[in-house]
Formats: C-alpha cells, sequence, structure tokens
C-alpha cells in the first residue's frame, strides 16, 4: 500500500471513530426517567357533622376567618351564621386518595368549581400536611357548611354530587440547603 492510501484510511478511520463518539453521546444514553406524579380520589362516604357547626359557632373572634377563608363564606353570611347557627348544618365527604404514580406526592388542598352554589361552602383546605409514597392510600374529608338547616342527609348529598370537586397536589416539596422547600408543579385531579 502506498503512503497515500495509508493515509487516507487513517483519516478516514479517525473521522469514522469522531462520528461514532458523537452519535454516543448524541443517542447513546439513556433518557432520564420521566416522574408518574398521579393519584385517584374516590368518594367514599356522605355524613351529617353536628360537632363542626358547634365548633364554629362557638368562638366567633376565633374562629370567622375560618369561615371566610377557608370555606369561601362573604362576611354577610358569616355574620348571618354567627346570628343563627342552628339554620346552618354541616356534612363530610370521606374520600379515599390512591398515589397511583411512582414518586412521593403532597396533598395541597380542593379546588371546588361552583362553591356556595345550592348554599353549600367547601373547605378548601385538607386540615394539615398530608404526604402519601407510591402505592399509598389514605382517607380525607372535605367538610361543608350548608346554609339550609332543613336538608335531609339524602338531599344533602344529591346537592353535593352536583358539584365538581378537585384535588390539588404535587410531587412533595424537598428542603433546600437554606432551610427553604423546593417549589413544585401542582396537579389537579377530580374527585370520582
Amino acid at each position: 500500500m502506498n503512503k497515500k492510501k495509508k493515509i487516507t484510511t487513517a483519516a478516514i478511520a479517525v473521522v469514522l471513530v469522531a462520528v461514532g463518539i458523537i452519535l454516543f453521546f448524541v443517542f447513546g444514553k439513556n433518557p432520564e426517567k420521566k416522574e408518574n406524579i398521579s393519584i385517584e380520589a374516590t368518594k367514599s362516604d356522605f355524613s351529617l357533622s353536628e360537632s363542626l357547626i358547634a365548633i364554629l359557632s362557638s368562638d366567633a373572634q376565633r374562629y370567622r376567618s375560618t369561615i371566610t377563608d377557608a370555606y369561601g363564606i362573604s362576611d354577610k353570611k358569616a355574620s348571618d351564621f354567627y346570628e343563627a347557627p342552628e339554620n346552618w348544618l354541616a356534612f363530610d365527604i370521606t374520600m379515599e386518595i390512591v398515589n397511583t404514580g411512582d414518586t412521593e406526592i403532597s396533598i395541597v388542598g380542593f379546588d371546588v368549581s361552583g362553591n356556595g352554589k345550592n348554599d353549600m361552602y367547601f373547605n378548601k383546605g385538607i386540615g394539615g400536611e398530608l404526604s402519601l409514597a407510591p402505592g399509598a392510600s389514605y382517607p380525607i374529608s372535605e367538610s361543608i357548611l350548608c346554609e339550609n338547616g332543613d336538608l335531609s342527609l339524602e338531599e344533602a348529598k344529591a346537592l353535593a354530587d352536583k358539584i365538581s370537586i378537585n384535588l390539588i397536589y404535587s410531587k412533595k416539596p424537598v428542603e433546600n440547603e437554606d432551610g427553604s422547600q423546593s417549589i413544585e408543579k401542582q396537579y389537579s385531579v377530580k374527585v370520582q
């Protein structure tokens, strides 16, 4: 083989090796596994909550902000509540939450379309922080204040079933080096 052919063959080999290395780095790496962040929420019970009215009406100064902030009740309706709590009822919707994803999640709260419709006011919070590991399930409760104290349990359930309830959740935040928590994207799932 002459010298020119050897140089050409060596140059082609170097180019092929370089192309192979580039292709490996572009296509050869395993793609990062995408996290599956998902939950299911299913209603399991609807019940009268006699103690909630007694607790909230026991101290207007202490609980008025809970009524207006957590339940989205106007100041005027909150005044109506404290003037005649016997005209109100409270209910609990119990639901089962299942982490169907592969990432630990945190339950953030509820988003209720039509809150206040049919004189029913749904609590936006869950009463604390709840985290679920993948595959775990846990029952939680959504409380409702109802301005119509004449409803039967069945009538109240029928009205509540017409309201769309979404559960808000996110990947469980992690603690940063400075002590703050990471801000995670929030997701929503309709409670069935």
